[in-house]
């Protein structure tokens, strides 16, 4: 399990790459059905982390799968109230951390393999445009023994991004 949320009504996601799924448990614990295993039809490769989208009864998602510097295919998900999930972005080199900004009108995901923290507008629940780049992050002087690349993210209350960081 990597990415996890507690809502509101107790229920937990979890997303697990074992599982190729978002996981969703009661508040005991106890295994409920799948918040998400499929879109479009294709079985999800991997969830890793997750935000919620509380005013519209959502949540994004990073589905790195095997993506990777050499293999552009990380994706990006948004699931809706009704349970529904939607692809938002693609080609991605190892989709990670991701956050919803308070105010709802942007996305910050980690591109791992690529040492970099995206931002997309979102255009509406679900939508996202196009995204540029918001901040190239610090590498070490020797790739061969520090891997710089962002995992986790969060927000403080003040808007401040922090972004867990090997290397």
């Amino acid at each position: 399990p990597n990415g996890h949320k507690i809502l509101a009504d107790g229920t937990h996601l979890v997303c697990d790459a074992s599982h190729h799924a978002v996981l969703k448990l009661d508040a005991e614990g106890k295994s409920l059905p799948h918040a998400s295993s499929v879109c479009d039809g294709k079985p999800l490769r991997g969830p890793n982390d997750l935000t919620l989208d509380t005013p519209n009864g959502g949540f994004y998602f990073t589905d790195p799968g095997d993506s990777g510097i050499n293999n552009l295919i990380g994706t990006v998900h948004y699931v809706d109230k009704s349970g529904m999930t939607h692809h938002c972005a693609g080609g991605f080199a190892y989709p990670n951390g991701i956050v919803l900004t308070p105010d709802g009108k942007r996305i910050l995901m980690a591109e791992s393999q690529k040492n970099r923290v995206l931002e997309f507008p979102v255009l509406s629940p679900g939508k996202l445009g196009e995204y540029k780049v918001f901040a190239e992050l610090p590498k070490k002087a020797d790739p061969e023994q520090i891997d710089n690349q962002p995992d986790g993210m969060c927000l403080d209350a003040a808007g401040n991004l922090y972004v867990a960081h090997y290397g």
